[in-house]
């Protein structure tokens, strides 16, 4: 049986930015992408012959989701902190399911807005290499 469910947290750790964890909000969607070498899927991939042309690219892995922005406690701040540092970090997110993904060499990417009404931003983490199942 498969089971999936809302993506809780993400723990962070950085080299000179410290640790922490940003919560997401329940019942939200969330995304995985494994990251490493995908075949385009493009209807012009063939030869004259009709034998499809496998056309291999790299990918970063990401997850995203929607996080909780908590204005008390800096949340943006430190987002922004992360996406505009030189350095990336390893970024470890856990599911209600059970199952937790890492991330390394990553930050987050993409535009960074806070919705104060709701308290809650979208966040995307890309990273290097492909996303690592840890359980």
């Amino acid at each position: 049986m498969a089971t999936g469910g809302d993506l809780l947290d993400v723990n962070w750790t950085h080299p000179t930015l410290g640790q922490g964890t940003f919560y997401f909000k329940a019942g939200e969607d969330s995304m995985l992408k494994m990251g490493g070498f995908v075949s385009a899927d493009e209807d012009n991939n063939i030869d004259g012959s009709g034998t499809r042309i496998d056309k291999l690219s790299r990918t970063v892995p990401y997850i995203k989701g929607t996080c909780v922005n908590d204005m008390s406690t800096g949340t943006l701040e430190q987002i922004m902190a992360l996406a505009s540092s030189p350095t990336s970090a390893t970024y470890v997110f856990t599911w209600i399911n059970g199952h937790v993904y890492k991330i390394v060499g990553g930050k987050p990417v993409g535009d960074i807005e806070g919705n104060v009404n709701a308290s809650t931003f979208d966040l995307k983490i890309a990273g290097s290499n492909v996303a690592q199942k840890l359980t």
